[in-house]
């Protein structure tokens, strides 16, 4: 049986810590709209909430859910190695860093979870989270053949359900934990996430960058959440600092 709209936007706006001139604020509309949207079904006066409305509220809903389930770190921006610029969309992408462990007793740099690969980050503020020690930050244009045996992806999401989505297509389709290698950052009032694999065996080349806004892969998983307006964007670096095509880097199959 379907939850009564009454009920719906009471627990609603209870949850979002709104009243209901705010929530008015928050959907375009007026006070007298929301007070007409909670009346009793048989009142005159009262109306009834529109599919987009309703999705509009689920989603200011989603999006709390989803802000308490990320850690969101800051970003912060090297001037020697200064983020990629998108061009398209007009914004910078923080810097990436490759971190690694201070304490002389540590064999591999960083704490990712996969054998021989450090540890990256878009930030070089000490987070507090982190139970591996003191870490030295290296701000990198791009990542060493002989250091990084990883593929880093560096994400731009249109919001918090965006992430959510990206999260649990990458959490359903990799067996291993993602939990140490995806971090999320603001950084200029844009939401930054970063994840990495160990390089593909069918790569053809060693480390790449691959800078993004939300693929249509993902959309999959948290349908209706992207700006329909914008098409995806990305640039794959290798481990020379050139650009790349996506069908140039995986190994010829003969």
């Amino acid at each position: 049986m379907p939850q009564p709209q009454q009920e719906f936007l009471v627990e609603a706006m209870e949850y979002l810590g709104l009243t209901k001139n705010a929530l008015a604020i928050k959907l375009n509309t007026s006070e007298y709209t929301v007070n007409a949207w909670l009346l009793p079904e048989d009142r005159q006066g009262y109306v009834e909430l529109s599919e987009f409305i309703h999705e509009k509220i689920n989603n200011l809903i989603q999006e709390k859910k989803s802000a308490n389930f990320f850690h969101i770190h800051t970003g912060t921006f090297s001037e020697a190695v200064p983020g990629k610029y998108c061009e398209k969309y007009q914004f910078r992408f923080p810097t990436l860093y490759r971190s690694s462990s201070l304490r002389k007793q540590d064999n591999e740099p960083g704490r990712t979870g996969l054998p021989g690969i450090a540890g990256y980050t878009l930030s070089n503020l000490v987070d507090p989270e982190d139970i591996a020690g003191p870490l030295k930050f290296e701000p990198i244009h791009h990542l060493d053949a002989a250091r990084d045996n990883a593929w880093v992806f560096i994400n731009e999401h249109s919001s918090m359900n965006a992430v959510l989505g990206y999260w649990r297509a990458i959490s359903h389709s990799n067996p291993n934990s993602i939990s140490s290698r995806f971090k999320l950052y603001l950084f200029e009032d844009h939401l930054f996430s970063i994840y990495h694999i160990q390089k593909p065996e069918e790569a053809s080349v060693n480390n790449i960058v691959f800078y993004q806004i939300d693929d249509n892969e993902f959309q999959i998983a948290m349908p209706g959440i992207r700006r329909k307006q914008f098409e995806d964007w990305s640039v794959i670096i290798d481990s020379d600092g050139n650009e790349r095509l996506k069908d140039d880097i995986w190994k010829d199959k003969d």
